[in-house]
């Protein structure tokens, strides 16, 4: 049993990204249906602005996840991104640890679709997510960090652009976006097969690396070569790189 845990982003700021969000994330629920099964992997995602946390599915089997549509993803408000980080870390370990009751391995991904623009939080800060999404990914959790929107990379200090998790891809405009979620979507499938052969090896499932350099280029490109690519070194020292 795996467990996919979408973290997006529905504050105001994400109003000009919002169609290329909706289609993003459907494209990664397709993709996660095209390489899984029921019995493999539940889907949970859950919007956030400083409104609250909002559960649009948790722990639904693939099959029956459901797509985002402008009805059902409406930007507005302010972004709370560190407490809502870690919201759905604890509420997914939680789950994780109740499934553990039954499956011997319970891996976890953890999508988080932001532009980065933290400005609301009032219980975390970026020392203490950093922290958390560490101990996770030494835990076996494999982190993937979508920022959209050049702003949100050009002041570190006012954006969460420090936030490191073994893979991220920073994007600005609208094809930078699109790429980016072409990436995101391979991603799940590299992860998912890493997984499974790990479990077959009787290994313990380690947090990998999914996104490559090539990926992060390709991503800039589109972005028009505006994007700071990052470090492709994984937060987590032990994190498998999959090739």
């Amino acid at each position: 049993m795996k467990l996919v845990h979408i973290l997006l982003d529905e504050t105001g700021s994400m109003s000009s990204m919002k169609q290329e969000a909706i289609d993003g994330v459907n494209e990664y629920l397709d993709k996660i249906a095209d390489v899984s099964s029921d019995e493999d992997v539940t889907v949970s995602l859950t919007k956030f602005d400083s409104n609250g946390f909002r559960p649009l599915m948790e722990e639904i089997p693939v099959a029956q996840a459901i797509r985002l549509n402008a009805e059902n993803y409406i930007p507005s408000s302010m972004t709370n991104l560190f407490d809502a980080i870690g919201h759905i870390v604890n509420q997914t370990g939680g789950v994780q640890k109740r499934l553990t009751k039954t499956f011997d391995q319970v891996p976890v991904f953890v999508l988080i679709v932001t532009d980065g623009g933290e400005n609301a939080s009032q219980e975390q800060t970026r020392d203490s997510v950093n922290k958390l999404i560490s101990e996770h990914e030494g835990k076996g959790w494999t982190f993937l960090y979508v920022g959209a929107s050049q702003d949100a990379w050009q002041n570190e200090s006012a954006y969460v652009g420090t936030i490191t998790a073994s893979n991220s891809i920073r994007s600005a405009g609208s094809k930078g976006m699109s790429a980016s979620f072409a990436a995101v979507a391979d991603s799940y499938q590299s992860w998912t097969g890493a997984v499974d052969e790990d479990v077959a090896l009787g290994n313990r499932v380690a947090s990998y690396n999914v996104v490559t350099q090539a990926q992060k280029e390709e991503v800039a490109d589109e972005s028009e070569g505006t994007v700071t690519l990052g470090d492709t070194s994984p937060h987590n020292a032990d994190a498998h790189t999959i090739t």
